[in-house]
């Protein structure tokens, strides 16, 4: 049986991207509400709630893409066999820095992007091994604060933010096509996702 990778790429990004709107509208919707008189705290739980549902869309949904993508590359480009043997088991950095490297002869290693997607890789890794000791309970005084995540007392907001984790498929996108000219054949990132980029980007 055949095994497509990279098929939901442009899923996930457009899902990344989507969610990076969402959240910077929640956020001026809190900002608006937060310097009300009287403050709502009711209301600004709820647009936190939905905030915070966009902030974690885009870091999963960032990485999914990435994942994705990378997959797909090193399948075309090397092969499925070679790609299966030799490369499936890295992680997401791993793949990215050494698929590229036996592809093109140049790598991301030491631009913007590689230290986004190691930002976005912690994060997402934060999430998915949570094993809080504590969680803060928020007042109605904090409540459009971001709700921390534990991780032996890490706050996951640190790490990374929506903006920066969308970022990281724009510069990632960017060096394919620099050092890869099939890059701009299959392209990480699809028409959607590069005009809503260029709306927020205004």
């Amino acid at each position: 049986m055949q095994i497509m990778y990279g098929g939901y790429t442009s899923y996930f990004s457009r899902i990344a991207i989507d969610s990076l709107h969402k959240a910077l509208s929640t956020k001026k919707q809190i900002d608006a509400l937060r310097d009300s008189e009287p403050p709502k705290y009711r209301k600004l739980s709820d647009l936190h709630y939905n905030w915070l549902s966009s902030f974690l869309s885009c870091i999963v949904f960032t990485a999914f893409t990435l994942e994705s993508y990378i997959n797909g590359y090193g399948v075309r480009r090397l092969t499925e066999s070679y790609f299966r043997d030799y490369l499936d088991k890295l992680s997401l950095e791993g793949k990215w820095t050494v698929i590229l490297k036996l592809v093109t002869g140049q790598s991301i290693t030491g631009t913007k992007g590689h230290q986004l997607l190691k930002k976005v890789i912690k994060a997402r890794n934060l999430l998915a091994h949570d094993r809080p000791k504590h969680k803060k309970l928020v007042g109605k005084e904090d409540v459009e604060t971001v709700v921390r995540y534990y991780d032996g007392g890490k706050d996951l907001s640190k790490e990374v933010d929506p903006w920066e984790a969308v970022k990281t498929i724009v510069l990632l996108d960017q060096r394919l096509k620099d050092i890869d000219d099939e890059a701009s054949i299959f392209p990480l990132v699809d028409t959607y996702f590069e005009s809503r980029w260029k709306e927020l980007s205004e």
